[in-house]
């Protein structure tokens, strides 16, 4: 029987799949891995804004802090139920 036309280029193209495949699951993993770990830094950085936000409210007042703490305020505003002061 003659080999088929395109054979060799067909099992080429098979190898280089199957090598394409193993990088592509160990980049997956790594993007996994990449992604938590900026969740996990995200989540920190939140945490540590917070505390150092709800420490300028309770002392900032009395050290001339007002306009640091206003303008932390402002990221952390709510939105939504409340009318804007321009809406008012």
């Amino acid at each position: 029987m003659p080999p088929a036309p395109g054979r060799p280029e067909a099992q080429a193209d098979l190898v280089a799949m199957d090598l394409l495949r193993l990088v592509l699951g160990r980049l997956q993993r790594l993007i996994e891995r990449v992604s938590d770990s900026e969740m996990a830094l995200g989540s920190d950085l939140m945490n540590t804004a917070l505390e150092g936000y709800g420490l300028l409210k309770v002392s900032g007042r009395n050290r001339g802090l007002e306009g640091a703490a206003e303008a932390l305020g402002a990221r952390f505003a709510r939105r939504g139920s409340r009318p804007s002061a321009a809406a008012a």
